[in-house]
């Protein structure tokens, strides 16, 4: 497990608030499994959680997307 503290999408840089994120690799027979969570989007308002949450769910589809396209090219 491997995790980092991440600014919030849509909030001013100099806001101190951060979303929590964490990967986890799990070995699932012959194959890896990559859990993402992140968490800390309750301590926003409702539109900056709507924000926040929706920018970063679409994200992170995106790069790990890329991941699975890069894992599947090597």
């Amino acid at each position: 497990m491997f995790a980092f503290s991440w600014h919030i999408y849509g909030l001013p840089e100099e806001d101190p608030r951060r979303t929590y994120v964490e990967f986890t690799l799990e070995r699932v027979g012959a194959t890896t499994r990559l859990k993402v969570v992140e968490s800390g989007f309750a301590q926003l308002s409702d539109d900056a959680h709507s924000t926040a949450f929706g920018g970063n769910t679409d994200g992170w589809a995106r790069e790990l997307g890329e991941l699975v396209d890069y894992l599947d090219a090597a």
